[in-house]
């Protein structure tokens, strides 16, 4: 169980994904540019985990994931208001839709 984990969580170099791929490193950098690769940077360095690598041999674009739920319809209403305030030139705040949400 643990050997699975394990395989699911490795990461390749740019270097090995483009010779898994038989491509110039160059283009797996162009479909990281391009966000049709998902990778992890790690300091200055790049990493691609498998199961990304996978996905785009599968032909499936990468899963972003977000950590909270889409916006309501008062939520967006709010977020449009506070954005036409701004375009008036008026001072709307973050912490005034935080306090108004809970957040």
């Amino acid at each position: 169980m643990a050997h699975l984990i394990e395989d699911r969580l490795k990461a390749l170099t740019v270097a090995e994904v483009a010779e898994r791929l038989q491509v110039e490193i160059r283009t797996v950098y162009a479909l990281l540019k391009r966000r049709e690769l998902r990778a992890v940077k790690i300091g200055r360095v790049w990493r691609v985990p498998l199961e990304a690598l996978d996905r785009y041999l599968m032909g499936r674009r990468p899963e972003v994931e977000y950590d909270e739920e889409p916006l309501s319809a008062e939520e967006l209403a709010d977020v449009e208001a506070s954005l036409q305030a701004m375009k008036r030139g008026e001072h709307v705040t973050l912490e005034a839709l935080e306090r108004k949400y809970g957040l």
